[in-house]
């Protein structure tokens, strides 16, 4: 994908919002005001942006947007004051230039709430400067989504012309109106935590039911927590999940080193996938718990992406697996979230990983273990359905496994806060 990143100053925008009057009032221009404008070209030549004088007007600037070929090449126009449409008037207005009927399509992108960007298309008449009034209230989500919109507060415009076809064109554009006031950007985060210990916003969906600060009914091992999240009815319907709101900011994955960590304990193995939305295209990593019965420390590497504007959780757990006969394989528990470098997030795995050798694998009438740490070293084996069938705990040495049948196991070790799982073979 090819895009350009252009700086535009004080002198070529100006953003401003209206009152309770119930006109359109402007949103911006480009005469004033510090302004970030990006290009996209959606798989092939970006589109070129520049201000310049009205070419039929040399008192006004106006922003010109050549147009290069592909089919969904866009501009975007992000501020640092959101527009609110959650109110009654959601009409957005603007001034285009062209010189042919072209197809276009308007979309409002990072919203305050996480919900997803809605979208109008228009048509222009080709006869010069036109004015296009595009009433929102009819708006439907992007990319084939058809669940009813839920409206929210919005900071970037991203326009394409030439909508849906392959078209070398040029546009003069000005005079965006329309919308309310609404909160003001804040930077996204770098690090950030939720420990469920107070009340929290989580919302259940597709059947799934979240409990709030329920009681932790394991406090003895690597999370000491004294209240967590409860999941009940995963499997309800396909895609059951849970999401979780960061607003007013956002993940800052600029830098592409970060991840998150969550713990997670539930009856029964299963995939979970964390998936960050609400801003540019969605990101998601997959990762698996196989400490049944226990607390897991999951980790979920972020590091190839680099969005900045996604403040939305989305947790899915056995994403497309059917209901449970016994309905408490279909509830899990939730806590510590964590957001920040990936490398330190999964320091304690490593750091355990050091610690503690385990030896020989394949192994057949006993495992030996080499312990360099002071603290107790607690060993408990799973077989591969997630049954524990063994448990030993104050590890000096060496574990008798002779009365397990051979076949491949998860032996999970647990050093004082600290625990990894390791795959063991017995012959």
């Amino acid at each position: 994908m090819t895009s350009r990143d252009i700086e535009v100053t004080a002198s070529n925008f100006k953003i401003e919002t209206y009152g309770s009057s119930g006109t359109l009032n402007p949103l911006f221009d480009f005469e004033t005001v510090n302004y970030t404008v990006s290009t996209d070209g959606a798989g092939g030549a970006a589109p070129t942006f520049s201000v310049v004088a009205d070419p039929f007007d040399a008192t006004n600037n106006v922003g010109k947007i050549e147009n290069s070929n592909p089919a969904y090449a866009n501009t975007q126009f992000t501020q640092d004051v959101y527009v609110d449409l959650t109110g009654g008037d959601k009409t957005i207005s603007f001034r285009i230039w062209s010189d042919s009927p072209k197809p276009g399509l308007l979309k409002l992108e990072s919203s305050l709430n996480g919900n997803p960007a809605i979208e109008k298309s228009f048509t222009t008449a080709g006869t010069g400067w036109e004015t296009i009034d595009l009433d929102f209230s009819s708006a439907s989500y992007c990319c084939g989504n058809t669940n009813t919109v839920v409206y929210d507060q919005y900071r970037k415009y991203v326009l394409f012309m030439d909508f849906g076809i392959t078209s070398v064109g040029t546009y003069y554009i000005d005079d965006f109106e329309g919308g309310v006031l609404g909160a003001t950007y804040t930077p996204p985060v770098t690090s950030w935590s939720l420990d469920f210990e107070t009340a929290t916003t989580v919302s259940g969906f597709e059947g799934l039911v979240y409990t709030d600060l329920f009681d932790n009914d394991l406090t003895d091992g690597i999370n000491t927590s004294a209240k967590v999240g409860k999941l009940d009815n995963v499997n309800a319907a396909p895609y059951c999940h849970i999401k979780i709101a960061i607003n007013p900011t956002a993940f800052d994955l600029s830098a592409n080193d970060k991840g998150f960590s969550i713990m997670y304990k539930g009856n029964r193995e299963t995939s979970v996938k964390l998936k960050l939305e609400g801003g540019s295209a969605a990101r998601e990593v997959d990762a698996n718990y196989t400490n049944v019965g226990l607390w897991q420390r999951l980790l979920f590497d972020f590091s190839a992406f680099n969005a900045s504007d996604l403040n939305l959780i989305v947790l899915f757990t056995d994403i497309t697996g059917p209901a449970s006969t016994d309905a408490n394989d279909d509830t899990f528990m939730i806590d510590n979230i964590v957001f920040g470098e990936f490398a330190s997030l999964s320091t304690q795995s490593f750091e355990l990983s050091s610690a503690v050798k385990m030896f020989p694998n394949p192994a057949k009438d006993t495992v030996q273990f080499s312990v360099n740490s002071n603290e107790n070293l607690d060993v408990q084996i799973f077989d591969m359905l997630g049954k524990s069938v063994m448990r030993v705990d104050n590890v000096r040495n060496a574990v008798n496994v002779s009365e397990l049948n051979s076949g491949l196991y998860f032996v999970q070790m647990t050093l004082g806060a600290q625990q990894a799982t390791k795959k063991l073979v017995i012959k």
